[in-house]
Formats: C-alpha cells, structure tokens, sequence
C-alpha cells in the first residue's frame, strides 16, 4: 500500500528509515538518498541515456504540454 495511506505521510520511508547502511552503521539522509538514486540511474543506463531524459522532459512539457501530462503523473 501507498505509504500515504498506511501511515499518512507520503514521505515515512524516505524520512524515517533507520535501518543502517551496510556494514557503517549510519544512517542515509535524504540528500544522500537522492544521489544513491543518480548513481543507481547512472549504472542502469548510461549518464548519456540520464541526461537526455532530463534534457527531454522539459522540451516534452514544452513542445507537447496536454499529451506529456499521464506520463508525469505516473
């Protein structure tokens, strides 16, 4: 289930997740969880595959504001 609905805060589980990161004991922040996230991206497809979808969505929303909307909603 959505955490929203379970725990009213859309955000509990990147707030507060206290499991430590393995083997150091601390804890990763939401900055820290964010660049986890790129760097993740990063290995899956390549930074040229990364950016272009970054540098398309924007031209996306501008070329083609009405069709772009279902695809940043989900």
């Amino acid at each position: 289930m959505p955490n929203a609905v379970v725990t009213g805060n859309p955000l509990y589980s990147v707030a507060f997740d206290r499991r430590p990161r393995a083997g150091t004991g601390a804890y990763a922040g939401i900055l820290e969880r964010i660049g986890l996230g790129v760097d993740y991206s990063v290995r899956i497809d390549k930074l040229p595959v990364v950016l272009g979808g970054l540098i398309g969505v924007p031209i996306a929303v501008w070329l083609v504001p009405r069709r772009v909307v279902i695809p940043l909603v989900v």
